[in-house]
């Protein structure tokens, strides 16, 4: 899942929005850069490095002062599953520029991140320089995630469940909080009856996916709290990816 939550507080915005941004003046060691250079330092990178941009949504919030976006890579880790790329700005001192990459990025415009691979620096005067060369780290590492993170999908779909292990995952996410006891019949119901064919096959993939489509509205309201879940759901399904658990910065 990838996606980009939109509140009361922040609005869809085009590129040339972002160009007509406001950027303060420096004070002291703090050196605001623009959205639209984070932006660009970012893109310029993937592209650079081969990527092909498949989608892209941005917002702004806050008078404009903080940037958010998701960008979507062309490509595929399995059926229904890419490569994302999440940006975050701001130039009312509150967040350091940030980027986020891979298969499940979730940003909102109350800030929440949610990722595999971040990268943060700080708005100083060489700021976007070392940000750049941070980004250009990540990217780098995007091939060997993209390998582990696809063997991690394909485990899951070879994973054959029966309906008594299916049963015990889904109590077992009850039990450890991931899903409320309302959640408890939603969730056996998307097992059961699969909205999208490609979860037909009685496997973890199909389970994980149905976990996740009953999760999908806490992600509107409660980003948080559907960002601790995803992730605690991950290491149930394979619980040895506990050790590689995803980032969250707020």
């Amino acid at each position: 899942m990838s996606a980009l939550m939109l509140h009361a507080g922040g609005h869809l915005a085009t590129i040339d929005d972002l160009r007509n941004c406001t950027t303060p003046p420096p004070e002291g060691r703090w050196h605001p850069t623009s959205h639209i250079s984070v932006l660009t330092a970012v893109k310029e990178t993937l592209l650079g490095a081969g990527y092909e941009i498949k989608s892209e949504q941005y917002g702004l919030a806050r008078n404009d002062a903080r940037f958010f976006g998701v960008i979507k890579l062309q490509t595929p880790l399995a059926q229904g599953v890419g490569l994302s790329v999440g940006v975050r700005n701001s130039v009312d001192k509150r967040f350091p520029i940030l980027m986020a990459c891979g298969s499940h990025v979730f940003v909102c415009d109350y800030l929440a991140f949610r990722s595999e691979l971040l990268v943060r620096r700080k708005h100083t005067l060489n700021g976007l320089k070392a940000f750049g060369t941070a980004i250009s780290t990540a990217v780098a590492s995007l091939s060997s995630f993209k390998e582990a993170e696809a063997l991690r999908i394909q485990r899951m779909a070879e994973m054959e469940l029966s309906p008594a292990q299916a049963s015990h995952v889904i109590l077992s996410a009850f039990r450890r909080g991931i899903i409320s006891s309302i959640q408890i019949g939603s969730v056996c119901e998307a097992w059961e009856t699969p909205p999208h064919d490609d979860f037909k096959p009685r496997t973890a993939w199909s389970l994980f996916n149905a976990f996740t489509e009953v999760l999908k509205p806490r992600a509107i309201t409660a980003p948080q709290s559907f960002v601790a879940s995803t992730i605690r759901l991950n290491g149930l399904m394979l619980p040895e990816a506990k050790d590689a658990t995803p980032q969250t910065a707020a």
